[in-house]
């Protein structure tokens, strides 16, 4: 590799004596230095020099690409540590971020390609978003629609050879009941009449599959049953109901060999609105909606997060993409990483709540065997307050020395640099 010698590399001068101050206010514990006040003291890190007005970009694509922008990327100084070209790309990545944030989760994740007859497919979202419970009511309606094509019956078999009817697209087992309410003609009152589903949505049909269905499949208390609707059913339910003005009460309820060939977020945002009856004997039963205070994890062996994956479900919790040979996922909570061994502290100060349905949306990734288990600990909010104040502390410390670190190394290597850390 060919080096020109006659070409100087341009370097800033660095202020000593602002390091030595920074360092000394990142290891302070009575003024510590946020991540704030650092960004806006770097700069002072350099003796100023003369500066160039920066050139202009003449890339017309480029031009054209910001004035498409909903919002225009705001037009910041280079620093002398940063290529011209490295520049650029951060403000191309930076316009990437911002226009995927803009055009929403629909297309995110998406794995299958779509279905081949577009009228099915118009049928099936049509009849998803008729039936509301059938899917958590966070969902956006484009990724609603968007799983009609992913649990397309076509689809499924191709890639996983599960044997599924041909005559509809869907393939749903359903729980729950249906209620007619009628008026009496010579009194006038109203009486709610609770309907047997199959009464709606056809026969009771026979589970092929899984051949271990840890849910009744018959009609039990309350009249819930559960059963395999196709798309013909819900043809029929559909009009049946708005026939009738009948009202639904349904829950989806998962079938892991299916939800497992759908996209991982998808699994989690379903997984939100699923029954999970199959509870450790030593948990505590939660009430739905319940926040549960503190929660920690309890299993052996080692973590290892490969991914992180939004939950909308509800908003302050993610579930990570769980790699071979590892445990369950981590938990993130408003930005804090928090590991299977460590304490949760879900107290609404600084985290917000979390409900039983955490719990469900971790067994319905198969994460928890029967040896793990959940237990709940109540300690005082002042010992909480205290771990999260050191935890924060630490971590702030680490990530601003790393940072001061390698941003001066960067300028200048010399002996200089390296006694201004002693």
């Amino acid at each position: 590799m060919s080096t020109n010698p006659t070409k100087k590399k341009v370097q800033s001068p660095i202020n000593y004596e602002k390091l030595q101050e920074l360092c000394l206010r990142a290891k302070s514990e009575s003024n510590p230095l946020k991540h704030e006040d650092f960004m806006k003291e770097y700069p002072l890190l350099f003796v100023s020099s003369e500066h160039k007005e920066p050139r202009k970009r003449s890339s017309t694509l480029y031009s054209s690409r910001l004035s498409t922008a909903n919002n225009k990327l705001p037009q910041v100084e280079r620093p002398r540590s940063v290529s011209a070209y490295g520049w650029r790309r951060a403000d191309q990545i930076q316009e990437l971020i911002l226009r995927n944030r803009l055009r929403g989760m629909a297309n995110v994740g998406l794995k299958y390609p779509p279905f081949r007859d577009e009228e099915q497919v118009k049928r099936l979202s049509s009849l998803l978003l008729h039936f509301p419970k059938l899917l958590p009511q966070s969902l956006d309606p484009l990724v609603r629609e968007k799983i009609a094509t992913w649990i397309s019956a076509e689809r499924i078999t191709e890639r996983k050879g599960i044997s599924l009817p041909r005559e509809g697209g869907l393939y749903i087992i359903l729980k729950g009941r249906v209620q007619e309410t009628l008026k009496d003609s010579n009194t006038g009152e109203y009486t709610t009449n609770i309907l047997r589903i199959g009464e709606v949505f056809g026969e009771m049909k026979e589970m092929a599959y899984p051949p271990k269905l840890s849910y009744p499949t018959y009609v039990g208390e309350k009249n819930s049953i559960v059963l395999r609707v196709t798309l013909n059913d819900l043809t029929r339910a559909k009009e049946m109901i708005k026939e009738r003005q009948l009202h639904v009460h349904l829950q989806f309820i998962e079938t892991s060999p299916l939800l497992k060939t759908f996209p991982l977020h998808i699994r989690q945002k379903l997984a939100m609105n699923i029954q999970w009856k199959e509870i450790p004997a030593k948990t505590k039963v939660l009430i739905e909606g319940e926040p549960i205070v503190h929660l920690s994890v309890i299993k052996e062996g080692r973590c290892k997060v490969t991914k992180s994956t939004t939950c909308l479900a509800l908003e302050k919790v993610c579930i990570g993409e769980i790699g071979e040979g590892a445990c369950i996922g981590e938990l993130v909570i408003e930005g804090c990483e928090i590991s299977p061994y460590t304490v949760i502290s879900v107290a609404p100060l600084h985290v917000g709540q979390i409900t039983v349905q955490c719990i469900r949306a971790l067994a319905m990734q198969e994460l928890l065997t029967s040896e793990q288990r959940y237990s709940i600990n109540l300690p005082s909010e002042e010992i909480l307050q205290k771990m999260y104040a050191e935890k924060q502390m630490n971590k702030q410390w680490n990530s601003l020395k790393k940072t001061i670190i390698d941003e001066v190394y960067k300028e200048k290597q010399g002996a200089r640099t390296k006694s201004a850390f002693s």
